[in-house]
């Protein structure tokens, strides 16, 4: 089990997500002095820590887990991932990842960790054969407009991919009839917006959905893979 603590729980939902479609068993807390109670209770593999938090800083909690659970295997996760790295590393830190980063980039992480053999293109790191999930960075959201027979929604994107994209709606579509297929407007951070159509699907919760693209143009195709190649950089 992985256990993932960072105080934003948008975040935790996402990273939770995308671990658990892949087949992992995780629990979240975005409270990390609850970290180590969590540890002790469940059979806890791995952590993951968000660097940057209010109520103790993951470096201060890898240094209790460290002291209280030397074997346990840390990933740690920071938007200035270069400015902790020497502190992380001299810790113990199995793994740094930087922000923004994306689907494939963590599950490559934790696999690497747990020794899990990783599984040829089609498999855990890909979705339904549409490329890899991308996660986009807090501070350069995707635009999604979508557009149906009764409503137009801007949603929050969690990943995109060729095959579509997840969705994050506080309001759960309540009142809405989303049976029926959907146009939607993409703006990828510095790209132009283009259209494309798709149905809503039901995901891990009644605030989290995906929008599975059925009309996703060769021009939208090349615009997420020039956005992935960035997040990359």
């Amino acid at each position: 089990m992985i256990l993932i603590v960072d105080d934003d729980p948008e975040i935790l939902d996402i990273m939770s997500m995308n671990l658990e479609e892949s087949g992992l068993e995780v629990e979240t807390t975005v409270h990390p002095k609850q970290a180590t109670s969590i540890i002790e209770k469940k059979d806890i593999k791995l952590c993951i820590l968000d660097i940057g938090m209010k109520e103790m800083s993951g470096y201060d909690l890898m240094k209790i887990i460290k002291d209280q659970f030397p074997d346990m295997r840390i990933i740690c996760v920071s938007g200035y991932a270069d400015l902790f790295e020497e502190k992380v590393r001299a810790l113990g830190v199995n793994h740094l990842l930087s922000k923004p980063f994306s689907q494939e980039d963590l599950l490559s992480s934790v696999q690497e960790l747990l020794n899990i053999k990783k599984r040829r293109k089609g498999g855990l790191s890909s979705l339904k054969g549409g490329g890899s999930k991308i996660i986009p960075s807090k501070n350069n959201p995707i635009r999604m407009d979508i557009i149906g027979d009764n409503f137009v929604e801007i949603v929050q994107v969690t990943d995109i991919s060729e095959s579509g994209a997840g969705i994050y709606v506080p309001h759960s579509f309540s009142g809405i009839d989303t049976s029926k297929p959907i146009n939607a407007i993409v703006t990828l951070p510095g790209q132009n917006s283009f259209k494309t159509k798709g149905s809503i699907k039901q995901g891990k919760d009644s605030r989290n959905f995906f929008l599975e693209f059925a009309d996703l143009s060769s021009q939208g195709k090349k615009q997420i893979s020039v956005y992935g190649k960035s997040m990359k950089k």
